[in-house]
């Protein structure tokens, strides 16, 4: 079977990937490698045949067992009632998560009742529907098969099967699986490469997972090595495809080029001009109330004076603790406030609001979050030209005070105008309040370069980022590249693939944004954390561990790399171990910075827990790491590796975290070298 595709070239990047998928399902029979599941449609609730015949995705409650239903998992539909068999199948393409029915389920459900709104729910790929369905008298008869749960116990909607049960359904069924489709980050990758431009893909995937993890990343590096180009690639490629009708896709990412007079964050904000009596706003302020708009969505309100209350008019909310009211008065200007809110018998009271003082023609609307708002990028580019701490830190700020109160993400604000009343600009179409919050769709993306006009990071703005450095630069491979660059440079966006409506809600955590992140939703039993806090034990003595915001940003990096397998697809381990080591660079290493006497001992130390895993801080550092050892360690291409004591030249072995020796060893060299060390080279 495989000597048909030894000479097979294929004609693109989707079609060389399905071809790599197909013969590893033959190599490895990867389809036993997943679960399978029963998932039952009662027709009496939802009329699941018409669904099947017209729907290639749906979700499905996820009511049993929702934790360990995988990304690939296969799945059966089960019809129950008087009629009840086998009508399709298909497979998991998003893991369980808090989502709504898709819009073009509802024609479908007969009894609205029996659904939540909102609920768990997984995201099933239809890969084969049935035409015969497989009944189920004919599955009393099978000797397997009639011992299934569905059969013996069918109260439920979710049945995992058992292994036997799974080859005895393959049998009947056939094969269902088709190749996937290329991933969100294998999509970008192309787009990159169309676009004309060569990173690896572990950069592309880091860059990935950190901004999907804290939508704060920074960028350092040598000049010239495309810093500032990745942040423009993925801004493009995650809002070219995703324009609304007549919109501009363009408005969804702005560019600021630093200012090294910056000293404060009028350049980013603007400012009221009290001499023209009006505010001068920046193209990254319309962005940011721009998403804002987006973000909240608005609801309008009917006002019942005489009761002193508001009823809801237009579809049900949830209301939880804290909502974003915004009064507009007869005459146009508005005001928004933050308050707590109670909903009973379809009545809100909201605290602070005094109904009776409100005119007739004023209007008062409820914003809540949008589920389904878009992503904004920003890219500050030279962002230490100017001092960070004093531009920033209001955002620096902002970001880290995110909680969630009740069911609403809450935030400080940032001030823009003292002005009684939020201003409007008609001449930009804006309205500019006095305080803004920074909606959770904004990601920002940061490029460093280090030289004598720049200024150094504080060790409090590394520690609110991951820094991803750029210093690999392939000469030799560089005519190839210009080659490629030559014939896909003239691509246009039309005719590359960029993100669509759905990717959106994948890099969002389906409109979530940093929700995960802020409630501590990854795993702390995970092997990472024993590592973390034997790496916290090692740096200690030395007053240089990290806090907790660094252990949660380490531990939802590892589960949004694991989650997506965009490291290692096939081996969950070593895509944690990856996902680890760079964590190890980005969030740890970067607060080093200072002197011979000071740092020498803890980087040695760390240089030997990366090699393999051993932290004794009880010991002394001669003991954890003798010289011959450091000596013996090679850096090649990538690999490292070490001669462990007693060994001899041909038994050298891996580096447990490669890219953790890689940096520990160019920041040791540079400290003897020049008595001084930091992790921005």
């Amino acid at each position: 079977m495989l000597a048909a595709f030894s000479e097979y070239e294929p004609t693109d990047m989707v079609e060389a990937q399905s071809l790599v998928w197909i013969c590893y399902q033959i190599i490895n029979e990867r389809l036993d490698e997943y679960r399978a599941w029963i998932f039952q449609a009662n027709p009496t609730f939802y009329d699941i045949q018409q669904a099947l015949c017209t729907l290639t995705s749906m979700t499905w409650d996820a009511k049993q067992d929702a934790d360990k239903m995988n990304f690939g998992d296969t799945v059966y539909i089960w019809q129950s009632g008087g009629q009840a068999a086998i009508l399709a199948a298909g497979h998991i393409t998003a893991e369980a998560a808090e989502i709504p029915m898709l819009k073009e389920e509802k024609p479908f459900v007969r009894q609205p009742d029996q659904f939540d709104e909102t609920t768990r729910r997984v995201v099933l790929s239809i890969d084969k529907v049935l035409t015969e369905p497989i009944t189920r008298d004919q599955l009393l008869s099978h000797k397997t098969l009639s011992k299934m749960k569905i059969i013996r116990a069918p109260q439920g909607t979710n049945f995992l099967l058992r292994s036997e049960e799974i080859a005895a359904l393959k049998e009947l069924v056939g094969d269902i699986r088709k190749p996937p489709p290329p991933s969100l980050l294998d999509r970008f990758c192309q787009y990159v490469r169309d676009s004309g431009f060569n990173f690896s893909r572990e950069l592309l995937a880091n860059y990935y997972v950190a901004l999907k993890t804290k939508p704060f990343v920074i960028l350092t590096g040598i000049s010239g090595t495309g810093k500032t180009k990745l942040g423009q690639l993925f801004a493009e490629f995650m809002t070219l495809g995703t324009a609304r009708p007549g919109e501009d896709p363009h408005q969804r990412y702005v560019f600021v080029s630093v200012r090294p007079d910056w000293t404060d964050s009028k350049g980013l904000l603007g400012f009221y001009n009290y001499l023209k009596g009006s505010y001068e706003p920046t193209d990254f302020l319309r962005l940011i109330i721009k998403a804002r708009n987006e973000y909240w969505k608005e609801q309008e309100l009917v006002i019942s004076k005489e009761e002193d209350t508001i009823v809801m008019n237009g579809p049900t909310l949830t209301i939880d603790g804290e909502v974003i009211v915004r009064i507009t008065r007869e005459g146009g200007q508005t005001t928004t406030i933050r308050t707590g809110a109670s909903l009973a018998g379809g009545k809100l009271q909201l605290e602070g609001v005094n109904l009776r003082d409100l005119k007739e023609g004023d209007k008062v609307s409820l914003l809540v979050p949008n589920r389904k708002a878009r992503p904004y990028f920003v890219v500050l580019d030279e962002m230490n030209l100017a001092k960070v701490e004093h531009y920033f830190s209001d955002f620096l700020s902002a970001l880290e005070s995110r909680r969630i109160r009740g069911k609403a993400l809450t935030q400080e604000p940032i001030i823009l105008h003292d002005q009684p009343q939020d201003l409007n600009l008609p001449q930009y179409g804006l309205t500019i309040p006095a305080r803004i919050e920074i909606p959770p769709n904004i990601y920002f993306t940061g490029t460093v370069n280090i030289d004598e006009t720049t200024h150094m990071f504080s060790p409090k703005v590394l520690d609110r980022a991951n820094t991803i450095e750029f210093n690999e630069v392939d000469l030799a491979g560089y005519p190839r590249i210009l080659k490629e660059r030559k014939s896909a440079g003239s691509g246009t966006a039309e005719t590359k693939s960029c993100a669509t409506e759905d990717d959106l809600l994948i890099f969002t955590d389906n409109g979530r944004f940093v929700e995960s992140l802020i409630n501590k939703e990854f795993d702390h039993e995970i092997p990472v954390y024993k590592e973390l806090e034997r790496i916290g034990d090692l740096l200690r003595p030395y007053n240089l561990h990290f806090g907790y915001r660094v252990v949660d940003e380490i531990l939802q990096y590892v589960h949004n790399a694991n989650r997506d397998k965009v490291f290692n697809e096939k081996d969950q381990t070593a895509n944690t171990e990856q996902a680890f080591d760079l964590q190890i660079v980005q969030k740890i290493l970067p607060k080093f910075h200072g002197s011979r006497n000071q740092l020498e001992e803890p980087l040695r130390r760390l240089l030997r827990f990366s090699l393999d895993g051993q932290a004794q801080p009880e010991l002394p550092v001669n003991d954890i790491l003798p010289n011959e050892l450091e000596t013996s360690i090679q850096v090649q291409e990538g690999r490292v590796t070490y001669i462990p004591r007693g060994s001899r030249q041909e038994d050298r072995v891996e580096a447990r975290y490669p890219r953790s020796c890689s940096k520990l060893m160019r920041m040791l060299k540079r400290l003897r070298d020049q008595g001084f060390t930091s992790f921005i080279e």
